[in-house]
């Protein structure tokens, strides 16, 4: 379709969908004592909007390393029957819709989405992302060094993804002309990438440090990566958040976590930058 942007009716559809299946989630948690956040966006909204951001196409979790690899172990033995668990290492394929993190999908509902290019598109189930949430080194300048390593694994798995897949995010001038540099030299090819040992590679070394030991944590797998290195203590036990209707938890202090990713996070972006980037169309199935 040549839509640019999804219209305010089918993305309310794709919200609901997304609602429904964090439902699943929480009642899996809830169920079975495991320890769950909204995350990024999905926090957000959840603070400032009583649910999702208007024009956000998209719903993240989060939860406690300890906590994601237990539910990673039984979440699909436990899920309804209308959503299934996407999870690298559980496939044999290795496709767009397979994530470093867990993502739990509709059997029912699919999207037709930008990819990061901006111009190829494709149709996936609908889903929410589950993040995991890693410590960090103690010390402030361990902890730097440890960051600029993750951000260095993080990237060799965007060039490994973009030598298997061939389309790579345009999101700048520069990025482009880095891009095109990139090409030219066959830079991904010359390193051999292989996508799904990348991801092994990275979620392997984001569980060096213990969660429950660490002064501070993060969420390298979602889009602002460093910025989301927070005091493990905000976080602490979850504190009930409305989202949507629905009872969500949210971290002990979100407003300091809101803080530390967002700056002054109550304020709206521009009217221009309020608009959906992502999915274009919704389409149901039977």
């Amino acid at each position: 379709m040549s839509e640019k942007y999804i219209s305010r009716e089918k993305l309310r559809e794709v919200q609901l969908t997304e609602l429904e299946i964090f439902k699943a989630i929480k009642d899996v948690c809830e169920s079975n004592g495991i320890r769950y956040f909204l995350s990024s966006g999905t926090l957000l909204g959840a603070v400032r909007h009583k649910g999702f951001i208007p024009w956000d196409d998209d719903m993240d979790v989060c939860m406690p390393r300890p906590d994601y690899n237990r539910f990673r172990e039984i979440v699909k033995s436990k899920l309804p029957e209308d959503y299934f668990c996407i999870d690298f290492r559980d496939r044999d394929t290795d496709d767009f819709t397979v994530g470093t993190m867990i993502k739990i999908a509709s059997k029912k509902v699919k999207v037709r989405r930008l990819r990061g290019d901006g111009r190829t598109q494709t149709v996936d189930n609908a889903w929410v992302d589950v993040f995991p949430l890693d410590g960090m080194p103690n010390g402030d300048l361990h902890r730097k060094l440890y960051g600029y390593r993750l951000k260095l694994t993080k990237r060799l798995l965007s060039l490994a993804k973009w030598k298997q897949e061939g389309v790579a995010p345009q999101n700048s001038t520069a990025k482009k002309i880095m891009r095109k540099f990139i090409t030219v030299l066959h830079i991904p090819q010359l390193l051999n990438l292989d996508r799904k040992k990348q991801r092994y590679r990275i979620d392997n070394l984001l569980q060096k440090y213990d969660y429950y030991k660490s002064d501070y944590c993060i969420n390298m797998l979602g889009d602002y990566e460093l910025r989301e290195i927070v005091p493990t203590a905000m976080y602490g036990k979850p504190k009930d958040i409305p989202f949507e209707g629905v009872s969500a938890a949210g971290p002990k202090d979100p407003d300091g976590v809101l803080k530390i990713i967002y700056g002054n996070y109550m304020k709206l972006p521009p009217k221009d930058k309020q608009v959906c980037k992502h999915c274009i169309d919704v389409i149901k199935g039977d």
